[in-house]
C-alpha cells in the first residue's frame, strides 16, 4: 500500500466512531484508528503496533480475542 493509500485510509478510519484495528496473521496489531486507541487510553495508535491482545487485556478477554 503506497503511503498516500495509507494516509487516505487511516483518515476515513478516524472519522467513524467505530474501533477499528487489523493485526497480522500472529495477532500483533498493525494499526487503528482513533477511536480504538482513545478505548485504550493510548496518545496514539502507534503505540499499539506490534503489541498483542495479551500484552493490553486482561489474560481471560486475551484468549477469546
Amino acid at each position: 500500500m503506497s503511503d498516500i493509500d495509507h494516509q487516505f485510509l487511516m483518515a476515513l478510519m478516524n472519522t467513524v466512531p467505530d474501533r477499528i484495528y487489523f493485526k497480522d496473521r500472529q495477532g500483533r496489531f498493525l494499526s487503528c484508528n482513533q477511536a480504538f486507541a482513545e478505548f485504550l487510553h493510548l496518545e496514539d495508535g502507534n503505540q499499539l503496533i506490534g503489541k498483542t491482545d495479551f500484552d493490553i487485556f486482561l489474560p481471560d478477554h486475551a484468549i477469546a480475542a
